[in-house]
């Protein structure tokens, strides 16, 4: 089973105000993205990689709701919840070998859109994020498009990945990466996810954590 990370997801209340606090923290312009009808959602993006990026999302105020919930646990958002790594999500070329494969909760897989671009994703049928967005969403883009093709370079590169999680995580299952370090959580530790980015304004990480803990465990720059 080949998956490797596809993109990192920061979620906010305002795309606009989020998109800018992400811009001011790593330094670079993020790019404009689109609409996603199916979801109620709207982006920004900036390319990490060859094939990686990060994206800024936020609920879209001027789009019809959805009838069922939305991703990334949004519905749970305020106008003014600031950004926040919630979760990343996972390539694979084979979606339906890897939600088989891949022992815990991904939802079902859905076909989706944003403009010309087209893609099948696994989104839990309540929205929430598995173990505290340590669990990826999986992805497979349609005709071999993928969004770093559109996107310029940024000066921003991902470097890795590290997932604090229980020791009973269904994380285990994934294959190993050396982008992606697992760690287990201390004792009485909530599940983490922690990127590390190389960027203008220096190395960065975004965390999932809340700012006061972050800063006990790691060094340099973070964001909520």
């Amino acid at each position: 089973m080949n998956l490797r990370i596809d993109h990192l997801v920061i979620t906010c209340g305002s795309l606009d105000a989020g998109g800018k606090l992400i811009e001011q923290l790593l330094g670079v312009k993020m790019m404009p993205g689109g609409e996603h009808p199916r979801m109620g959602t709207h982006n920004l993006l900036l390319r990490t990689g060859p094939q990686t990026y990060l994206e800024v999302i936020s609920v879209n105020p001027l789009a019809t709701p959805p009838d069922r919930p939305r991703w990334f646990q949004m519905d749970s958002l305020h106008s003014d919840s600031p950004p926040r790594l919630s979760t990343w999500v996972a390539q694979t070329d084979q979606i339906h070998d890897a939600a088989i494969q891949l022992d815990y909760d991904k939802g079902s897989i859905q076909e989706m859109s944003r403009g010309d671009l087209k893609w099948h994703i696994t989104i839990p049928n309540d929205g929430r994020l598995a173990e505290g967005g340590c669990l990826p969403s999986l992805i497979q883009w349609d005709d071999q498009r993928h969004p770093t093709q559109r996107l310029p370079d940024s000066e921003v590169t991902l470097k890795r990945l590290e997932l604090f999680v229980p020791k009973d995580s269904r994380l285990r299952s994934l294959p190993r990466s050396p982008e992606i370090v697992i760690h287990l959580c201390k004792p009485l530790e909530s599940p983490n996810l922690v990127a590390f980015l190389a960027t203008p304004n220096g190395h960065i990480s975004l965390s999932s954590l809340t700012a006061s803990r972050r800063r006990q465990r790691f060094n340099g720059n973070t964001v909520q």
